[in-house]
């Protein structure tokens, strides 16, 4: 399992990165005992630097696998919260085997940590776009920004699984209908 390792991640905090990546907490090939350094949470916290968890989209293999990765992965998430840290959407989804499993397990990650459903959607959008220095541009609907959105089939505010069903999504301005493959698709 790909990890910044506590060392490296408290480095990392006092070098004066801007993001920290894989930041998970783990120290060893158990979770029995996570190296949650308070000392660097705070450092992290106090430089606004933003870390991304990379939360497994495939967590229920990784605890067949690994047991304890998903009561660790809860615990860490809380923790981080604890502490103030920023934290940005990340997995390695899109990269196989990762991009066989959904990105909404990333979410339920985030809810079994205690996470609101306002606080995940921001940091799918305000938290993401400030973590990838595109705030400017992007991870708000406003004026000068990029015309990306999705329009879904329920409110995820009360409901996150609304983000399962889009039934429209305007990318840069552009409209594009789900399940539409313009490759395959007779436009006629």
């Amino acid at each position: 399992m790909t990890r910044t390792p506590p060392a490296a991640t408290a480095a990392a905090a006092h070098a004066g990165v801007t993001s920290i990546e894989h930041c998970r907490w783990l120290t060893s090939a158990t979770f029995d005992d996570p190296d949650l350094d308070d000392d660097t949470a705070a450092a992290i916290a106090e430089k606004g630097i933003i870390v991304t968890p990379t939360i497994g989209t495939n967590y229920q293999l990784n605890e067949q696998r690994r047991p304890g990765f998903v009561a660790h992965q809860t615990r860490v998430l809380r923790w981080q919260a604890k502490h103030g840290i920023r934290i940005m959407n990340g997995t390695d989804a899109g990269v196989s085997p990762f991009n066989l499993y959904p990105h909404h397990r990333y979410l339920e990650a985030f809810q079994r940590a205690g996470f609101s459903n306002p606080r995940i959607l921001d940091i799918l959008t305000r938290e993401s776009a400030a973590g990838l220095g595109l705030a400017d541009r992007i991870g708000t609907l406003g004026h000068g920004y990029s015309a990306d959105l999705i329009v879904v089939d329920g409110d995820p505010l009360t409901d996150l699984t609304a983000l399962r069903r889009p039934l429209l999504v305007v990318a840069r301005g552009r409209r594009h209908t789900p399940g539409l493959n313009p490759l395959t698709a007779d436009l006629g």
